[in-house]
This record gives structure tokens, sequence and C-alpha cells, in this order.
């Protein structure tokens, strides 16, 4: 008995130690034949580059089921996206059936990737980086071949599970010029992909959400949470949004519908978005804006409610927008920092911005009350915008010193000044009836930060005055001791009378072309910096002089009509090293902005006087050209004299 006992010990070892020398040798077997097969596939299925630093395989990790290891994969496009990394990650789990394995066909059933990034660039003409399948191969699945043979299997995908950590994703569409971004994704999906029609659900956290649109930031820096079930029908290639829960910051929302593939990369959308309570408290609402959310929110003390509502529905397509609206809702809420001595209250908004779609042009801006209370002064705006009606209204006052009580800026900014607005203005195409009066004040205005220099406004103004209801007659005024913008600072004063026919128009050269003004512009000091048109002057001179040059006692009289500012002759007093004297001249304002002047320098150390040059080109790609001959010809008399007075 015991005998029998230990020989079934001495067998059932004997075949445990064998599966599990099994277990190690086999994957070995079949790595290089998988390598093979993933790279051959991959170059033959894909109009991109795919390249694997390591790959490895192992029984163990998913047992009974073979897992592929790949380290450092990156497929990078060609052509036109030579060079764009398409997609990369540190490391990606593959997981095969091994009984698929042993016939040559590789089915995958799960897959998982480790700090990976997916770049998706959609180029001004339409073409996608990631239109990389080839238009002659089948995707659904590939005839299987013997892999002693050959070495060619085939891929066949039965997912079930998909997930990902520490991920990123940015999509950039340049036609639209929106950018969007989710960095530090972790999450997963599971369903059976491999089914026509199939339901997936899913759980994804984002660390930080970025989105904008025309430069303009939209959200930044938002945390993001997702439990989503959609339902694929691959053969009607709908997507149907089912049960979900997403939450930004703490602004909690649900979003439903259905997302149908038309031919040509278009998309018929119907889809809905509000939050998940109709009196959401207005703190969530708050926490998606940064300044707040970044700075002691929770510490934020908040009243009143706040809902969102939005809807996208028709086709999307190159050219071709669908209808939408998004409407924002605030009732009776304030906001206060404990540490602080004062709050915002009694902060109202009613806003919409709708479209009926085919055109951005169709947008409507409709903010029928947006008003609040800050340092005990009451600010409101209503605001109207459409392709037939423009109507504004403000009215209030603003102290800038206000701003600290109220929120904890930054210890080295300082910030003083009143902002004073009573204004109202209606353009409305319908009855051709124009208005507008009222003012736009700003008194002792100046922003400092640490290591920066002073923006002082000392006072401006923007009156508009009451006439019939054809016209609209203005003033604008502006007098700053020290300002400093991009490549300049110094001292400004600028004057001028206005008036205009027309206040909006889809066609913006309309609006310009209306404009008639006279006025002018002064300054005691002016210092420019890093201008390119000024350093390319001083290359074509072969002088450092111009490269930042000081403007003395600037004085300019212009006028604008027909779309031109146009500007009586005047001197540009360099500073110690020379003039700039320019005749007659004009700016387009429509079109390509062009630039038409011509002139004479004059730069006594260089030896230059009197040199012709013309400008032309546009205010963004100026050009300049010069009298080579009369420089050459001065040059030659100012050494000619120097050597003479030796």
């Amino acid at each position: 008995m015991k005998k029998s006992i230990k020989r079934g010990l001495i067998i059932g070892g004997s075949v445990f130690v064998a599966f599990l020398i099994a277990l190690l040798i086999v994957p070995f077997l079949f790595e290089g034949k998988i390598r093979e097969s993933v790279i051959e596939t991959a170059n033959r299925k894909l109009n991109a580059e795919l390249h694997i630093e390591n790959l490895g395989i192992s029984l163990f990790s998913n047992f009974p089921n073979i897992t592929l290891s790949l380290e450092d994969v990156v497929l990078s496009g060609i052509n036109d996206f030579e060079g764009d990394t398409l997609i990369k990650a540190k490391a990606v789990d593959v997981v095969f059936s091994a009984k698929g394995l042993l016939k040559g066909n590789y089915t995958v059933s799960g897959i998982r990737v480790d700090k990976g990034e997916v770049y998706a660039l959609s180029l001004e003409d339409g073409r996608n980086n990631w239109d990389i399948i080839k238009t002659d191969t089948v995707v659904d699945s590939v005839p299987v071949e013997d892999v002693t043979s050959s070495h060619k299997g085939g891929f066949n995908l039965e997912l079930r599970k998909v997930s990902f950590s520490e991920c990123k994703l940015v999509y950039e569409d340049r036609a639209r010029n929106l950018n969007i971004s989710f960095t530090g994704c972790d999450g997963n999906m599971s369903g059976e992909v491999s089914n026509p029609a199939t339901e997936l659900k899913s759980k994804v956290n984002i660390n930080e959400i970025f989105f904008t649109k025309h430069g303009i930031s939209y959200l930044s820096d938002i945390k993001g949470y997702a439990e989503t079930s959609v339902s694929i029908d691959t053969e009607k290639k709908v997507l149907t949004i089912l049960e979900n829960y997403i939450r930004l910051n703490d602004l909690e929302v649900s979003i439903g519908g259905t997302v149908s593939l038309r031919e040509n990369n278009a998309a018929e959308l119907d889809l809905r978005l509000e939050t998940l309570k109709s009196d959401t408290p207005f703190k969530n609402l708050l926490s998606v804006i940064p300044s707040f959310y970044s700075n002691g929110f929770n510490e934020i003390a908040t009243e009143g409610k706040a809902s969102i509502q939005a809807s996208v529905n028709g086709l999307l397509q190159n050219g071709h927008h669908p209808a939408f609206d998004f409407r924002v809702l605030i009732e009776d809420a304030m906001f206060r920092y404990p540490s602080l001595p004062s709050s915002v209250d009694d902060i109202n908004l009613v806003a919409d911005i709708r479209s009926n779609g085919d055109s951005s042009n169709n947008t409507i801006i409709d903010i029928s009350k947006l008003e609040f209370s800050m340092g005990g002064k009451p600010f409101s705006v209503v605001l109207n915008i459409d392709n037939t009606d423009f109507i504004a209204k403000s009215k209030g006052v603003i102290n800038l010193a206000d701003i600290r009580d109220v929120y904890p800026l930054d210890k080295d900014i300082q910030l003083r000044g009143k902002l004073t607005v009573d204004l109202s203005a209606m353009d409305k195409k319908l009855d051709q009836s124009l208005s507008a009066q009222g003012f736009v004040k700003a008194d002792s205005i100046s922003y400092k930060k640490k290591e920066s220099h002073e923006i002082l406004i000392n006072g401006a103004e923007l009156r508009l005055l009451p006439q019939p209801k054809s016209i609209i007659k203005g003033n604008l005024y502006l007098k700053s001791d020290r300002f400093n913008i991009s490549n300049a600072s110094g001292s400004l004063y600028i004057n001028t009378d206005f008036s205009t026919d027309r206040l909006i128009s889809d066609d913006i050269s309309q609006v310009l072309s209306s404009l008639n003004a006279t006025g002018f512009v002064q300054s005691d000091e002016i210092k420019v910096h890093d201008v390119e048109f000024l350093d390319d002057l001083s290359r074509a001179l072969k002088t450092n002089l111009l490269k930042s040059p000081s403007v003395k006692d600037l004085n300019i009289r212009f006028s604008v009509k027909e779309g031109k500012i146009l500007t009586k002759p005047f001197v540009i007093n360099l500073n110690q090293i020379g003039s700039l004297s320019l005749q007659e001249g004009s700016v387009n304002l429509e079109g390509n902005r062009s630039i038409n002047y011509k002139g004479t320098l004059s730069l006594p150390q260089s030896h230059i006087n009197n040199v012709s040059l013309t400008v032309k080109g546009t205010l963004d790609n100026p050009q300049i050209s010069v009298d080579t001959k009369s420089i050459i010809g001065n040059i030659a008399n100012g050494l000619f004299n120097s050597s003479k007075k030796k």
C-alpha cells in the first residue's frame, strides 16, 4: 500500500514538474513567431511604422491564456505625418488564447496599457493622423495559415477587458483651432468587443483635463471621473450612451444620446448633457473655474444654486456644424473666503448660447441677466448678439482694490483704480435702427507685479453721444504715464473722435469700412525691443543702433476712412542716434492689413543721412527696403570727411 502511494506521488510529482517546465519552455518556442507576426501584420495592415524595444511571453500572468508583454512601444506616422507619434507606451500586455495560439490564430481577449500616450491630429484639410489602416486590407480578421510553415498568422479581437494606467490622450484639430487633453488617466473597460452589437461598461479617472478653442481656455486643470455604459452596433455604426455618471471636480453631470457614423468622416449627433440636480449647489459649479478650485476652494463659503443644460443635434462634418444649445442658470448666489473681509453677493446669471447649425455664423449669444455686487457696489450686464440684432447694456462701478478683499490675489500683485460703466447700444438690421449712448471710464488704473513694469492708466474714457437712430458718434481718449505691453513700454496719450453707422455685421470689413475717425497719438518716450522688422532693418544697414531704440516726443495725427488709417507726415526721433521721417501713408484695416509708407532715415553715428526707405507688406509681416546706393554714398562721404578732418 505504502509502495503504491509512494509510486503515485513520484509519478504525480514528475508530471507536475514536467508541466512546470513546459510552462517555462513553451512561451519561448513561440516568442520569435509572435514577434514576427506582430511586426509583419502591423506593417502590412497599417500606413505607419511600429517599433517594439522588448518583447516577452508568460503563461503564468493570465493562465491558461498566454500574455505577450511589450516594452517601449511606438507607432509613428509616415509621409505627411512623418515624425508624429500617434501612440507610444512604456508597457503593453496583450492576452492571447492559448488554444488559438497553437493553431496559429492569435485571438486577443485582453489588453493592459501602462504609461501610454495617444496624440490624435486633424489637419486643416481634414486629413487625420489616425487614418492609418490600409484600404486594401480586411480589419476584422485575417486568414490563418500554418505558423510552422510561413510564420504568418491571423489576429482576431475578442476583447473582454481593456485596462490602462497613467495614460495621456491629446486631440488637436487645426481646422477648428481646438485642443483637448486628458492626462493621468486610469481605468478599465469590459464587454464583448468582438460582437457586432455589444454593451461596454467603463470606469475612468482623469487627473487633468484641458480644453482650448481659438486660444481661449474653457477648461483647465480639471479632475474628472466617469462611469459609463454604452451600446455599440458596429454594423449600423451607432453608439448609444446608456447609464452614466460624470464628475468634473465637484460638478456632477450626466450625458445621453447617440452618435451615428456617416460617410466622408461625418457623424450624426443627438446628445444631451445636464447637471444631475436642477438645484446643484453654486459651489459645485464654481469648482470648474480653475482660479477658484486651486486657491483654497474647500474654505470658500457659498450660497445659491446653479444648473446646466446642453444639447447637440445634427451633422458634424468639415465646414458643417450641428445645432447646439448651452444654458447656464445661477440664482441668488454668493461666495466668500473666510480669511478675507468682503464677499461677492447677489450673483445671478441667465445665459443661453445656441445655434441652429450649418455655420458658426448662426450662433446666438443671449445673456439676459448677469449681475453681482462687490464691495456693496452693484454691476449688471445684458447682452444679445445674433445675425440680425446686437443689444448691449451695462451699468455699475468696480473698484479694483476691492478685488483683493474678495479674492486671495498673489501678494506681489498691486491693483488699484476705478472702472465706471453706464452704456447701452443697439443695432437692429431688420428696421435699420442704430443707437448708442453712455460711457466707459477708467480712473487711475494701476497694475504692478513683482519684477515687472507697472501699467498705469491715468485716465481713459469711451463716450458715446446720443444721435438720430442711424449713426453713432463718440470720443475715445487714453492717457498712460507708464505702460508695458508686448515689445514696447513708456508713456502714451490717444484722443480720437469717431462715428459709424454699423455696429455688427457678418463681415468685419463692413464694420471697419463704415468707421470714420480723426485723432492723434502722442508720447514723451517709448522704448521698443525685439521687433522683427527693426532687426531686419539693422541687418540691412549693418548697424545695431536700431535693435532697441527709444522714441522721443512722438506726435502722429491720423484719420480713419473707408477701412484705412491715414497719417499725416511725422518724424520719429530716435533718442541720441537719429531720426526716421515718414511721408503721408496708410494702414489697411481690411483684408491682409497692408502697409504703405515712404520716408528717410538718418543715423549720424553710422554715417547714414537721409537714406530713402519704403515700408510695405502687412502688419503681421512688414517689409522694409532701403536705397543701398544712398547708403554706400553716405558711408563713403562720412569716411572721406572723417579722414579730411584728420
